[in-house]
């Protein structure tokens, strides 16, 4: 039997589905009001899941209302001929074949990419080990049709589907396809395409433990930041105590007998926290309080942060404490989504704005070199809070950057999709194909002689050619850029090679070399008007 979607399934909203059986005893409502008649005992076998939730007496819902229920009679919203109902939030289309592979009926072929991501998603959520592998069994044999669609599915299901990914982002390699945009790519993680990318970019041939859907364990060090400016140096550095350093300074909240709770972060680090500090700053923490003893000191409480997002936030809180707020981008934003996680409204107001003040000063220096991984996570803390204008102006500032050729420590930090990426990446494909059209030699020998047109009197005759040699030569060195840029254009290097080239008497005097810049900064005008026309598409950049 062939699965159709419920788009293509007419019979669906008239419940002419199979699961019609006079001796069902339980019914499965559909989010599109299809009723399935089905046998708990058939269900208690392919799933724990059903199995226990099956065994509960079904809740009343608080409204009742009559409708449709295939052969059945009318209807309230619990009972159907005095069968439970149990209402769900898969569609008919997603149920019917998710029920015909439970069911031991003919066989059943999950033809599309779509088809068997709906019921996948069901499988899972409903723990039924045998769709599971039937589907895994199905995106291998898909991997080599629509592998990027099948590596996005199963990174976001990688606890079931390790061996997919592999298999899928193989296939990517092999057909060149991971620059094509799927729509899957805004459910999987930045870091998870970044791998996929950068995997293409070696080749396939990457370090021992690497694995697309987390980070390595031991990521490679940081490119060093070119000193050109402290900010530059600094902003996107940790601080020098790692997480978990039990010799680091503690503070306020270093715990002793007097210490009312005491805080076990992630990294198992305690921190000794006045019960009404926690109680004022986070509701979440105050209702996790509320079900430990209160009449007692060192109450042990778990949290899933680690030891410096608790500091920085706890910091914020204590009435006592004049620390500074963190200046490293990575701090803030992994303190942002903790505070964001607890419900701690003062402290994700606070840190946002620092947030952002320290991305507006560093974009305003134009002189600071940033390092490829400092623009990029610069680029997803903007994306990952929505600041559309920064991202724009960070994806203008990396233009020319490779910013695939090597893994990203800190990526999954940031809570953005694939898809940000992607649109990043588009953006630089399409600034390139603008430009390139104007460092051709042809194009760059109508500007350079429109140019000279208009600057000829200050030029004298220095030289028998036209262009001038210094001119033919740099029109050479500029059209040969891979990815051109203003910045490269007027750059020191790209002028450096004109001046130390073979120019004839007459264009080697310090008078050509001032003309030469000139010229360089009105061919960078000239691309910069080009990049100008490009515009950075822009999507909500969170997870679906």
């Amino acid at each position: 039997m062939t699965h159709k979607t419920n788009a293509e399934s007419p019979g669906l909203n008239g419940d002419q589905h199979p699961f019609t059986d006079p001796s069902a005893d339980v019914i499965f409502c559909s989010s599109d009001n299809v009723h399935f008649r089905l046998h708990k005992i058939i269900l208690s076998l392919s799933s724990d899941f059903f199995r226990d939730m099956l065994s509960l007496s079904q809740p009343s819902l608080p409204s009742a209302h009559t409708e449709h229920a295939g052969n059945g009679s009318a209807t309230s919203d619990t009972e159907v001929d005095e069968i439970p109902v149990v209402r769900v939030t898969e569609t008919a289309g997603t149920l019917e074949p998710l029920f015909q592979l439970i069911y031991p009926i003919k066989d059943l072929v999950l033809e599309s990419v779509d088809d068997v991501r709906l019921v996948l998603e069901a499988a899972l959520k409903y723990q039924i080990r045998k769709i599971i592998e039937v589907a895994r069994r199905r995106l291998l044999e898909l991997a080599p049709i629509a592998p990027l669609r099948v590596y996005a599915i199963a990174c976001r299901y990688s606890d079931a589907l390790e061996d997919v990914i592999g298999v899928a982002a193989t296939q990517v390699l092999r057909q060149e396809v991971q620059h094509t945009y799927v729509e899957e790519l805004e459910d999987i993680s930045v870091g998870a395409y970044h791998r996929l990318l950068y995997y293409c970019e070696c080749g396939g041939d990457v370090p021992p433990g690497f694995a697309f859907h987390r980070a390595p364990a031991e990521p490679a060090e940081r490119d060093t930041v070119e000193d050109t400016e402290d900010i530059a140096s600094s902003a996107w550095k940790d601080e020098e105590q790692p997480d978990g350093d039990q010799g680091a300074s503690l503070g306020l909240f270093k715990p002793d007998e007097s210490s009312e709770v005491i805080v076990q972060t992630s990294d198992r680090v305690h921190l000794g926290v006045p019960r009404n500090i926690l109680q004022l700053s986070s509701p979440v923490l105050s209702a996790r309080l509320a079900t430990l003893p209160a009449d007692t000191s060192g109450v042990l409480l778990e949290v899933a942060e680690t030891s410096r997002a608790m500091r920085i936030l706890l910091e914020i809180y204590h009435p006592a404490c004049d620390a500074p707020l963190p200046t490293g981008a990575p701090q803030i934003v992994a303190a942002v989504m903790a505070a964001e996680k607890l419900q701690m409204k003062k402290a994700v107001s606070l840190l946002r704005c620092a947030l952002k003040d320290l991305l507006q000063k560093l974009l305003s220096h134009a002189t600071v070199m940033m390092d490829v991984d400092s623009l990029l996570e610069l680029y997803l803390a903007a994306c990952c809070f929505e600041w559309q204008d920064l991202a724009c102006a960070v994806a203008r500032r990396s233009l020319g950057l490779d910013i695939t050729k090597s893994p990203i420590r800190g990526i999954d930090l940031y809570r953005v999709s694939g898809g940000c990426l992607f649109r990043l990446l588009d953006y630089h494909r399409r600034c390139r194909e603008a430009t390139r059209g104007v460092v051709t030699i042809t194009s760059l020998e109508r500007i350079a002689m429109q140019w000279l047109l208009g600057q000829w009197k200050c030029l004298d005759t220095y030289c028998d050619s036209t262009p001038p040699c210094w001119m033919q030569l740099y029109l050479k060195v500029v059209s040969e850029f891979p990815r051109p840029t203003s910045a490269w254009a007027m750059g020191e290097g790209t002028l450096n090679r004109i001046a130390e080239g073979s120019l004839c008497s007459l264009c080697s005097t310090p008078k050509v070399g001032l003309i030469l810049a000139k010229f360089s900064k009105h061919v960078a005008g000239v691309l910069d008007a080009r990049v100008d026309e490009v515009v950075l598409d822009w999507k909500s950049a969170g997870l679906r």
